[in-house]
């Protein structure tokens, strides 16, 4: 373990994305380069009192230790730690903060033992001080953690430390070997799987404070030295720290301790006699409350939860059922967001407020996560796969808020592929190494990298359509409707596509154009259109709505009941037609005028239209039908009473 450390996940892939290329990609949101150095590789990096120190090779020095600020000032080499030219870089390591120290190693010259290594500091913003072991020889590491102030170190297994405000690099007592890269911290110690500690109870759990070397508890007391417990640390809490443990009953499963003999338990059995399994990245804490992906004999490889008893262990939510199916336990990555988890299964981003309720999917991803996420606020930023390369991204744990945010440097161009790799917080800033565009006949090398940032405190830009889409073409049965893209800024090289129909979305419905099937008649018509890209949240636009106007067929005319006498009363028969919920209004006639005020289905006929014959028209409406209009056959002259 390493305080602050950035570790980069090789693996990645591609995934199709339903999408259309679409303009010049746009300016990311608050994105700017922090200088116009040129690197050929930007390695490890790490904050630093206010600044940004990074392992980098810029083709003159060798591999060499930078720092910046976040600012347009740009970069400045630390120091030139083995000077000659492009391959003689010390190629600096281990970069730990302890206290108001950055410690690393670098491969600076051979040392009279033959060695080319040393260790360093700097403290402050001062210049790197080469750190001493207990003979007065150079100080040599395989491997930096912190606790604290106080640093611990490994060579040749060895665990030694730095005393706070010290520059020697000594042993602890006792024969103490162990790895410190894999223990953790918690209250002051470094808990450890020691190998050796003065011959006595090795591979079990032990913590140091660099003074004094402890053991926790033999947890598996009984077994022969290449079986002892072996913890494997997975988180802590402001009261213990989680790990995994085999007491040679039940297999390596969830312990938990308080630091204290007494205070360390067995917590859960996932696979009974086997041993469970929490893949890198798979497991961290909320709170008290320590999430991880094991592989269980019940729900296979989900997200589950724990207080640290066996009461307050439990599944969150089976995502995939069955014990065979789960999360991508070799693509899974666990971070806290807030008093949330976000968890990163193969493309798919999901978020959880430790219930299965509060378990949801956020969004599937074109591609894989490439880098461990960091957060500033309620935001996450990280570097995944898109249709414009590797790029950084952000979310705020809902689908709207989770996009792709720069591409770095093309940003601006129309052709080409980002290769971002990773990002650091600096304050209120997030910074990450990213390739850039290159024109023809340019000096650099394809792959050659420069630093971008993102200012946080800035505020968002909004995606906004400036022509809006719109929707053309034949509104008739069997015709097609199609629609624009319309044009955003900034510019959104991702454009989808939903039709619906009378407000409800049709399935499969995701083209620009649009059938007219008969079942639409009588219905509205509109597309909804969202652009999205690097840069600013997806936007979207609700078209005009159109009406397929449909056609009332006619299954009975109307006709005139009743004799044509004055003082008689006519009424209507009815017309019919092929669709419910019409509306029919009335207007009776004698010969070819008007009668005034003889609007009902029936009529009594009036003395002053005797010799007249009497007809009625009839209008049929229907919402979004064509009208239709009927006339019934006139009666026989209206005769005398």
């Amino acid at each position: 373990m390493r305080t602050g450390r950035t570790s980069v996940a090789a693996v990645a892939a591609t995934a199709l994305v339903v999408s259309l290329l679409a303009g010049t990609p746009a300016a990311a949101d608050q994105v700017s380069a922090v200088t116009t150095q040129v690197f050929r590789s930007i390695g490890e990096r790490i904050a630093f009192n206010g600044a940004l120190y990074f392992v980098a090779d810029d083709g003159t020095r060798g591999t060499e230790l930078w720092r910046t600020d976040g600012s347009a000032d740009g970069a400045t080499l630390v120091k030139d730690f083995a000077v000659g030219g492009a391959a003689s870089g010390s190629t600096p390591r281990f970069l730990t903060v302890a206290g108001n120290r950055l410690y690393f190693s670098t491969n600076d010259g051979v040392d009279a033992e033959g060695v080319a290594a040393g260790l360093w500091y700097i403290e402050g913003a001062g210049a790197p001080v080469p750190l001493r072991d207990g003979d007065g020889r150079r100080a040599r590491v395989h491997g930096l953690t912190a606790v604290g102030n106080r640093l611990f170190a490994t060579w040749s297994s060895a665990v030694r430390t730095v005393d706070p405000g010290t520059a020697v690099l000594r042993e602890l007592p006792d024969d103490v070997r162990g790895n410190v890269e894999t223990g953790i911290a918690f209250g002051g110690h470094l808990y450890l799987n020691l190998s050796i500690v003065g011959g006595a109870t090795p591979n079990e759990l032990w913590r140091t404070d660099g003074t004094r070397t402890q053991l926790v508890k033999n947890i598996a007391p009984d077994v022969g030295r290449e079986n002892r417990s072996n913890p494997e640390f997975l988180a802590t809490t402001d009261r213990g720290i989680f790990f995994l443990a085999d007491d040679s009953v039940t297999g390596k499963e969830l312990w938990y301790s308080d630091g204290t003999t007494d205070g360390t338990r067995f917590v859960f059995d996932h696979q009974p006699a086997r041993g469970t399994y929490v893949p890198p990245g798979g497991a961290v804490t909320v709170g008290r409350t320590l999430f991880y992906t094991p592989d269980d004999a019940v729900t296979g490889v989900e997200l589950w939860r724990s207080d640290g008893t066996p009461a307050g262990t439990r599944v969150v939510k089976d995502i995939v059922p069955g014990v065979t199916h789960g999360v991508q336990s070799n693509r899974v990555h666990l971070t806290a967001l807030g008093s949330r988890v976000a968890m990163f299964s193969g493309a798919e981003l999901w978020i959880s407020d430790g219930t299965a309720g509060g378990t949801r999917l956020v969004t599937r991803l074109p591609g894989v996560l490439d880098s461990v996420p960091v957060v500033v606020g309620s935001k996450i930023y990280f570097t995944a796969w898109s249709s414009r390369g590797y790029v950084l991204w952000r979310s705020d744990g809902t689908a709207g808020g989770t996009f792709a945010l720069s591409s770095g440097g093309f940003d601006s161009v129309t052709s080409g592929q980002s290769s971002a790799r990773g990002a650091t917080v600096l304050g209120s800033r997030v910074v990450f190494p990213a390739t850039f565009y290159q024109a023809p006949g340019t000096r650099f090398a394809p792959y050659d990298v420069r630093l971008y940032t993102v200012d946080t405190t800035r505020p968002d830009v909004v995606r906004r359509a400036t022509t809006r889409p719109t929707v053309s073409g034949k509104l008739a049965r069997y015709g097609t409707l199609a629609v624009s893209s319309g044009n955003w800024a900034p510019a959104a090289p991702e454009i989808t596509y939903q039709w619906y129909v009378s407000g409800k979305p049709v399935a499969g419905a995701t083209r620009p154009s649009f059938y007219l099937l008969p079942k639409y008649e009588g219905k509205t018509i509109h597309a909804v259109v969202t652009a999205a890209g690097p840069g600013a949240r997806p936007a979207s636009v609700k078209t005009a709505p159109k009406v397929l106007k449909g056609k009332l067929t006619v299954t009975r005319k109307p006709a005139i009941k009743g004799k044509a006498r004055v003082g008689r009363t006519l009424k209507i028969v009815k017309p019919k037609v092929d669709a419910k919920g019409t509306k029919q209004t009335y207007q009776w006639y004698a010969g070819s005028k008007k009668i005034p005020k003889a609007t009902k289905a029936k009529y009594k006929v009036a003395a002053k239209y005797r010799g007249k014959k009497i007809s009625v028209r009839v209008k049929v409406t229907k919402k979004n039908y064509r009208t239709v209009i009927l006339r019934s056959p006139a009666t026989v002259k209206v005769a005398r009473r």
